[in-house]
């Protein structure tokens, strides 16, 4: 098995991963289907079979300003923060020439918003929301498009997230998966469902990726 160090192509959930969470974030899982695990187990074969489908997708973009209008006010008290050891793992990876991208559920607006308030543009080569092509995770097919994107062997190719539904995108994307277990679930939860890589915060994460001292 690859080591997470070998890995040429880094692809980053946002919510829970990288930032802390928000009511709003928590709010919407409530509500979306595609997260609960009796759906995806019920609709198993579909998501892997979007793993064998051409890739032909347009970027769409998010034009909801009635949504823009609301989270601006929202922002102004609740606006999420960078986890602990995120920007360090962040700034290892670029620095050790990496290819570093993010793919997240979030809506355009409200993930361009968070990761410029926090800085981190600079630490992504690509950025992309699931509102963008219209699939959501576990739906494998915004990891798809950002390995064909940059045309890198699934081998070499790791997601890292926080919950069960980026495992399961993972799996069916056919690339590794990575959680940190200090996320938006349990870390129990998440060892279950048997990720390749597990840490139990994303500070730990970035301590094991540091280069050993002789």
């Amino acid at each position: 098995m690859f080591k997470l160090q070998d890995k040429k192509l880094f692809i980053f959930d946002w919510d829970g991963t990288l930032s802390t969470s928000t009511l709003i974030v928590a709010g919407s899982r409530i509500f979306r289907k595609s997260y609960n695990i009796k759906n995806i187990e019920k609709n198993f074969k579909y998501y892997e079979g979007i793993g064998k489908r051409t890739m032909s997708l347009e970027l769409k973009e998010d034009t909801n300003k009635a949504f823009a209008r609301i989270y601006d006010v929202y922002a102004k008290f609740h606006m999420p923060k960078a986890k602990k050891g995120s920007e360090e793992l962040l700034k290892l990876l670029n620095k050790t020439s990496k290819k570093v991208t993010l793919f997240s559920d979030s809506r355009s607006y409200r993930l361009m918003s968070e990761i410029r308030h926090l800085n981190m543009v600079k630490y992504f080569d690509f950025i992309l929301s699931a509102t963008s092509i219209g699939a959501y995770k576990p739906d494998p097919t915004g990891i798809l498009f950002i390995i064909d994107k940059y045309k890198i062997r699934k081998d070499d190719v790791v997601y890292i997230g926080d919950t069960v539904s980026d495992i399961m995108a993972a799996k069916f994307a056919g690339v590794s998966s990575c959680i940190v277990g200090d996320g938006l679930e349990p870390y129990e939860r998440v060892k279950d469902a048997k990720p390749t890589f597990l840490f139990r915060s994303t500070e730990e994460m970035y301590e094991k990726l540091l280069p050993k001292s002789n």
